[in-house]
């Protein structure tokens, strides 16, 4: 069996916290859930459960799963990039915005990424595993995202990182 076919016990409080977030996106209010702690235990098979509520919540379609890459860290704006290359894949060609292409600029993938997200025109929730591995220009691209009347629709970001002091991070 899998992670996902194993039962999951052991969380119903956290799962709480992310129902309680989902009908707030369902009410018109995003915001921002962290899940974090220490490598192995059980951040990423919370992020599905997670994913698997929010999906019954606002529509699989409004939810983007998203992970950091280790390789991500080293490289500014990679993060991002990746994020809204991966959201521009929903869009035509011909709405997609220039700045995901080589060696895009913050406010150009911030830009990027506000049109890929109010493209959605609902409620979206993003979930991000491991975003301690993004480097510092696309947390803050990504924070950015979440300031009140950036975005036309609500947008909730749950994310996995892993603690400083408890592993590689």
């Amino acid at each position: 069996d899998g992670p996902a076919e194993l039962p999951f016990l052991g969380r119903d409080r956290e799962l709480a916290a992310i129902g309680r977030a989902a009908d707030r996106l369902r009410a018109g209010l995003g915001g921002l859930v962290t899940i974090d702690g220490a490598a192995g235990l059980g951040r990423s098979r919370l992020l599905v459960e997670a994913g698997s509520l929010l999906d019954d919540a606002v529509g699989a379609e409004w939810v983007v799963r998203f992970g950091s890459l280790p390789s991500d860290r080293g490289l500014p704006l990679f993060a991002a990039c990746r994020l809204a290359r991966l959201l521009a894949r929903g869009q035509r060609p011909a709405e997609r915005h220039p700045a995901v292409g080589y060696e895009p600029s913050a406010p150009a993938l911030y830009h990027a990424l506000v049109d890929a997200l109010d493209h959605e025109a609902a409620p979206t929730a993003l979930l991000i595993d491991d975003l301690h591995w993004a480097d510092p220009a696309s947390l803050a691209v990504l924070s950015s995202l979440l300031q009140p009347g950036v975005l036309a629709h609500p947008l909730l970001v749950v994310a996995t990182r892993r603690l400083r002091g408890t592993g590689e991070a």
